[in-house]
């Protein structure tokens, strides 16, 4: 449908949760939310069946829990991929066993849902059987960014000088390299992911690697964390002047 608005649904309202919605809304996507313990005013919240019946894209961004009130272990199955629209898109880059890995695989054998997987229910080990039916996959590296990397970095050295009574009069993501710029503040953001997404980050490429690791019939462990120790730095969209959350 040309004229209708795409809608994206997140599952998980926090840190990066609350920043992926403020980006969609950039693009001018309807963004609907559900998480019980975040009440986040800027995005319109909605029991969880209604969005997994509404949405368009589903993004998972939610910690593992398996007590409480609100357990996101195997919070995706068969029960409810089966309220998804047949042509909604999965994608989870919180934990691997939010979604029950079986009951994905049939729901993709059923529907041909398009699904992007960055973790796995037993990672590091992944089957042949998933690999077959997920259209993209990476090895867990979502915050493998320089970026990222910097920032945790000023995590735990701010946390050292708290400790140790010292003032933290450095930040590190201040000293990056300045990378090439795609944006603007006159840029149109549609028109730059278009061209330019690609020069940012190749997901291609990282799905190809992972997949080239499959060896009798699964990707083990060793070469799971061998591809994430060698994983080559990259830089953010925020690096390219992209609009920051």
């Amino acid at each position: 449908d040309a004229g209708k608005q795409f809608t994206l649904g997140i599952i998980g309202l926090g840190n990066v949760g609350s920043r992926l919605a403020y980006m969609a809304e950039l693009l001018d996507w309807q963004v609907i939310g559900y998480d019980p313990l975040v009440n986040h005013l800027a995005v319109t919240q909605v029991p969880l069946q209604e969005l997994l019946a509404s949405a368009d894209a589903i993004s998972l961004h939610v910690p593992l829990t398996k007590t409480g009130h609100y357990p996101t272990h195997h919070l995706i199955n068969a029960e409810t991929l089966a309220l998804m629209k047949t042509q909604a898109i999965l994608v989870n880059s919180a934990r691997g066993p939010v979604i029950e890995e079986q009951s994905l695989i049939h729901d993709i054998q059923t529907t041909h849902r398009l699904v992007v997987l960055d973790v796995f229910e037993h990672e590091p080990v992944i089957s042949e059987e998933l690999l077959k039916w997920v259209r993209l996959v990476t090895p867990h590296i979502a915050g493998y960014s320089l970026e990222g990397k910097a920032r945790g970095t000023q995590m735990i050295y701010e946390a050292f000088c708290e400790k140790f009574g010292f003032m933290a009069s450095k930040t590190f993501i201040s000293q990056l390299p300045v990378c090439e710029q795609y944006f603007t503040e006159q840029t149109d953001i549609k028109t730059v992911l278009k061209t330019c997404l690609g020069k940012i980050y190749d997901i291609a490429r990282d799905d190809q690697n992972l997949r080239a690791c499959l060896k009798d019939g699964r990707i083990d462990q060793q070469a799971f964390d061998h591809l994430r120790k060698t994983y080559p730095l990259r830089r953010e969209w925020s690096a390219h002047g992209g609009p920051q959350a």
